[in-house]
């Protein structure tokens, strides 16, 4: 893979041998002209084909695609974000990830909505993570940025397994699939240590924590028995330093219906009293 478009499909062949997507008879391409909804239709598609892939493996999907797709979170995610058991060395997570972004039948559904491409980077590996940058793009001629990104985890990772929100799935007209995806008390502890250790937007974890102890109802004294103990007094001291402006940053990420419920200033100083209170049950 060589940073190159890896297909492009004329409207005509849009359609042609796809019936993952929706039980109703293909029409015209339809192009999406929302660029943050086109980019979790092309996310929601590739983990729908990657889940595939990953049969049988230990697997998760983490951070805000998590967010979004299981815990139903308003914040829409820029890029996937997965981990991957031991026993799935790199050059298999690499192998898998390049045939979905290869495939046929892949290209097909994307283009449904209106992409005529993608240009995949090559895979930038570390120590910790493989990952992908991608540019999608559409028939109107716009270049829509995201990401793929599978960590390498020490021990298998503790999955829960189910659909993806129904509200995301009706949204893109989309039949339920299965996915390995972390449940709401892990993504509070992960959380509770990004907030930590993020240098940039870490107002972005302010917002998932609170969606996670209010909306998902997690429990302090549970997020508390998995999150990194070291971590919780700093990120306890670190939610009494957000303004507002740090946290205007989360807004053009969150779904158009619900924007207007987060831009009141008053909202922002709500959510972090809630969240201050609910890490402060945290402490030892």
């Amino acid at each position: 893979m060589q940073g190159r478009a890896l297909w492009g499909h004329s409207p005509k062949n849009a359609c042609r041998g796809e019936t993952h997507i929706s039980t109703r008879k293909c029409r015209k391409i339809r192009p999406v002209n929302n660029d943050l909804e086109l980019r979790e239709f092309f996310l929601l598609v590739f983990l729908r084909h990657l889940s595939q892939r990953f049969a049988g493996k230990k697997w998760a999907v983490r951070g805000a695609s998590c967010m979004r797709f299981f815990h139903r979170s308003p914040r829409i995610p820029e890029e996937i974000e997965l981990d991957a058991e031991p026993r799935m060395n790199p050059a298999s997570i690499k192998e898998a990830v390049e045939t979905v972004l290869e495939n046929k039948v892949f290209a097909t559904v994307i283009s449904t909505k209106g992409i005529k491409s993608i240009k995949v980077s090559p895979a930038a590996k570390n120590a910790a993570a493989i990952s992908w940058k991608v540019i999608i793009n559409t028939v109107n001629g716009r270049h829509i940025t995201t990401g793929i990104e599978v960590g390498f985890r020490k021990k298998a990772p503790a999955f829960s397994t189910g659909a993806p929100a129904l509200t995301i799935l009706e949204r893109h007209a989309f039949q339920p699939f299965s996915a390995q995806f972390y449940g709401a008390d892990e993504m509070a502890a992960q959380s509770i240590s990004a907030l930590v250790g993020a240098k940039r937007n870490a107002s972005r974890y302010l917002f998932d924590l609170d969606r996670l102890f209010n909306s998902a109802r997690v429990k302090p004294e549970m997020a508390a028995k998995l999150a990194v103990v070291k971590d919780i007094k700093p990120a306890l001291g670190r939610v009494g330093t957000f303004t507002y402006s740090d946290f205007r940053k989360v807004l053009p990420f969150l779904d158009g219906d619900l924007l207007r419920l987060y831009t009141d200033p008053r909202t922002f100083g709500e959510i972090k009293s809630r969240v201050g209170k609910a890490i402060s049950r945290m402490v030892v």
